[in-house]
């Protein structure tokens, strides 16, 4: 360590048992946390290089010998080696690292030395990249819920990153504690859309002209994934049974497809059998006045006349899917056949339709109970 404290460099040795020989490591200056007060600031200075100094005579106990791996080597192993086979994934990551990591300072941090610290201040960072690109106001509570649940997710893909480069040796898994908890921004997940009563979903439903209509129609009656319905065939339609065979669109890439089957209301058996008129088995069921499937650009239109039905700004179609568990869970469809039929799972039908729960919970329970009256 040098004199002048404020430039110090934090040197590490170690003694390899089997050669004798002695190695050494620079671990940096750890200035990002020195204070004013300077006896404070050594203590802290101390403290993390220690930690530093402890990770790297375990990479060396365990033969990592390249002490050198940054931040965005583990990035780079991450895309070409733990998403290999998921070109999808792969460009999803790859984009965000481009974006977030390689033009940042963190991106040239060695992971033997990479903090709490950095993350956070990478983090804040990336909040206030979104903000300054987006132009938009950062005084509206909700331009930064946004742009911190950009963060969030850009964070999950260098976690994973940094979680495969312990697993595959280039650091210590003793840093892992650096990122594992205490990063990612609180109370940032969307609500999971518009509530819409049955009153509502009519109204919006008459303000949609065909063939768009059947569409959002179709979604009321199934609560089927927009991308769901989008591609669904008459061949996945059992007329006599009443049945919808629906290939779950939620699921990684990679991964085979999951079915479910969707027992159908006589209305929307009959409604489907329309659709299924004078077409052959490999036909859409929905489509546009072309023919062409529905996709995410065209079934956008959705939320264009929902507005222009007095709903409110911000209804998508997913919000028809929405209304529809709500309505079945009001109906007294227990939590596990509202999520086999909707292709989710009990603990997402808990999380976020638990307000409608409550009130079927006391209707039954008022039922059941006895009669207090006169006592």
């Amino acid at each position: 360590m040098s004199k002048t404290f404020d430039e110090g460099i934090w040197q590490a040795r170690w003694r390899d048992p089997d050669t004798g020989k002695h190695l050494t490591a620079s671990l940096g200056h750890f200035a990002d946390i020195y204070g004013t007060n300077q006896k404070h600031a050594k203590v802290k200075a101390f403290d993390e290089a220690s930690k530093a100094a402890i990770a790297w005579a375990d990479d060396m106990r365990a033969g990592i010998t390249n002490t050198q791996p940054t931040v965005a080597d583990a990035c780079k192993h991450y895309v070409n080696a733990g998403l290999a086979g998921r070109p999808k994934a792969q460009q999803s990551a790859s984009g965000s690292f481009r974006y977030r990591i390689e033009a940042n300072p963190i991106a040239k941090i060695k992971l033997s030395s990479l903090r709490k610290s950095h993350l956070r201040d990478w983090m804040l960072g990336s909040v206030q990249q979104t903000v300054d690109k987006t132009g938009a106001d950062p005084s509206d509570p909700d331009v930064m819920r946004r742009a911190k649940d950009t963060a969030n997710r850009d964070f999950r893909h260098l976690r994973a990153a940094l979680n495969l480069a312990c697993s595959d040796g280039m650091c210590s898994n003793s840093l892992q504690s650096a990122w594992s908890t205490g990063i990612a921004f609180p109370g940032t997940n969307r609500s999971k859309g518009n509530y819409l009563n049955d009153s509502q979903t009519s109204v919006w439903i008459d303000a949609t002209p065909q063939p768009l209509r059947n569409f959002l129609y179709g979604l009321m009656l199934t609560a089927a994934r927009p991308g769901e319905l989008a591609t669904l065939k008459v061949q996945d339609f059992d007329k006599a049974a009443g049945i919808l065979t629906v290939a779950t669109g939620k699921r990684k890439e990679g991964r085979e497809k999951i079915f479910r089957n969707v027992v159908l209301t006589t209305d929307a058996s009959n409604f489907i059998s329309k659709q299924c008129t004078t077409k052959l088995k490999s036909a859409y069921l929905f489509h546009d006045s072309a023919g062409n499937p529905w996709n995410k650009q065209t079934w956008q239109e959705c939320g264009k006349y929902a507005i222009q039905a007095g709903l409110p700004e911000g209804t998508s179609a997913y919000d028809m899917r929405h209304a529809t568990i709500s309505r079945w869970l009001a109906g007294g469809l227990s939590t596990f056949e509202a999520a086999k039929l909707a292709g989710t799972s009990e603990d997402m039908i808990q999380r976020h339709y638990g307000h409608l729960l409550a009130g079927v919970t006391k209707i039954k329970l008022d039922s059941a109970s006895l009669s207090t009256k006169g006592h």
